[in-house]
Parts: structure tokens; sequence; C-alpha cells
């Protein structure tokens, strides 16, 4: 059995959010597009004519900062927040802490608009921001079959210096610059 084609690089893009908040690579080629509810942030798609794969990136400042204890609570906020997802099937969870950055992934299927679409979450809560990366597959074979340059979205994502510096335990009395 051979595999199935794979998708090919052109190359690489950054994208470098306006704030300053953090970075990624994502292919060259994609096509850009603004993300719904006046979301801080941007959406990739290989698709122009219907982005139903795609990767997305945004960022929504909190009232206050977050710090390691608060992973109780925000695991709550986050399984209350995937609970209104219709016919969801969680594949994969976890969640960690470096020094007061919380981060949650999560892996699974939904239903959205009739059709079974996959997706893959990264959020971090880092100070005062919650940033969310997301991919999506238009269904779970689209997902397989773009992985790899979603993965690489993922992979090569770099929050901000000054955002690590404000999540160290040490440094959290004073108050950071902004990025």
């Amino acid at each position: 059995m051979s595999d199935p084609k794979r998708p090919h690089y052109t190359g690489l893009r950054t994208y470098k959010d306006p704030g300053g908040r953090f970075m990624f690579r994502y292919p060259k080629g994609w096509h850009a597009f603004d993300l719904e509810d006046d979301r801080d942030g941007v959406m990739y798609s290989p698709e122009v004519e219907n982005p139903n794969t795609w990767f997305s990136a945004w960022v929504t400042e909190l009232p206050y900062p977050v710090v390691a204890d608060d992973i109780d609570v925000l695991r709550e906020g986050v399984s209350e927040g995937l609970s209104r997802l219709d016919d969801l099937h969680i594949e994969f969870e976890s969640e960690d802490t470096f020094g007061n950055l919380c981060r949650f992934k999560r892996m699974y299927t939904l239903k959205e608009n009739g059709e079974t679409r996959k997706r893959h979450v990264w959020m971090f809560y880092a100070y005062k921001w919650l940033i969310v990366l997301a991919a999506q597959g238009a269904t779970p074979e689209a997902y397989q079959y773009w992985q790899v340059m979603l993965d690489g979205c993922f992979n090569s994502f770099d929050l901000a210096n000054e955002l690590w510096f404000a999540t160290d335990p040490e440094t959290m009395s004073r108050e950071p610059a902004s990025p």
C-alpha cells in the first residue's frame, strides 16, 4: 500500500503578531483571512474558496495576570467551552506549566455545519494574555493530509521574550514592559 500524496512546501512565510507577543511560520501560498468576532489574530488556509482547513492564532487580553495555581480553574473553563461543541470527541488532551505560563493542548473531532471536522488547539495563558493556536481539517482525512504543514505552524510558534519574562514566578511581582 502506498502513502497518499502529501502536499509540498514551496517556501515558508512568517507571521509576526502586530502586538509583538508571538510569531509563527506558515506555508507560502496559503491565504490570509480575518477572524470572526473581531478576534485579534489571523487565519491561514490552503484553500481560498472554501477555507475549512486552516491554521489560526489569536490573542485575548485577560483582566488579571494568570499564575500556575490557576490551572484547575482554567481547565474547568476550557472543558466547559469545549463541551458546547456539537458531537465532541476528544482524542487527546494535556496541560502543563512553565513557571506561570499555563498551556492546554486538545485534539478532537466535532460536527460543524453537518460536517465532521478535526481540530488541534493549543491555549497559552501567559501573564495577562490568552494566546490560542488552532488547526482544523475540513474532515479528519483532510487534517491527516495537511498535518505535516499544520504541525509545522504549531512547532514554529515563538512566544515573545517579554511574555516569558512576565510568566517567571521570580519576576511577576514587577510589572513587565508590555510587548
